[in-house]
């Protein structure tokens, strides 16, 4: 699947990779939040000790929120990934949708303060699995 990044992404890939040293997959741009897609073995190089390495390139983005995000094939993985620390419990695809379930008691730390979270998770899915909308269910556990 070909990822269409537009110039400002760009900018901010070349940004961070000036700074990080690392090449992230995707940028995308979602109001105040950029968010990196980097190879799942280089968040920790990316956030860098005690999170000095982001903290550049907050500073460097005027404090823009940034959000780095690590890519793995396997999409249960990834939607934990952009997910984390919200744990999830598991995930079903029916058609065009894919169902992530969670703890009840997390469901609102993963659809984000006025469901920008979810927002993002559906963006990634699209963007690296071609899943086009995502549902989050709360699950008692």
């Amino acid at each position: 699947m070909t990822i269409k990044i537009g110039m400002e992404e760009l900018q901010y890939i070349n940004l961070f990779q000036d700074i990080t040293k690392i090449t992230p997959k995707d940028c995308i741009i979602l109001g105040e939040t950029i968010v990196f897609v980097v190879d799942e073995d280089k968040v920790g190089a990316a956030i860098g000790k005690n999170g000095e390495t982001v903290e550049k390139v907050k500073k460097v983005l005027k404090n823009k929120k940034i959000s780095i995000v690590g890519y793995t094939p396997d999409l249960e993985k990834f939607v934990q990934n952009i997910l984390r620390p919200v744990e999830v419990l598991g995930i079903e695809k029916e058609g065009n949708t894919l169902k992530i379930f969670v703890k009840k008691e997390e469901y609102r730390r993963a659809t984000g303060n006025q469901g920008k979270r979810l927002s993002r998770i559906q963006t990634l899915l699209e963007r690296h699995f071609n899943i086009p909308q995502v549902k989050l269910v709360p699950r008692e556990v």
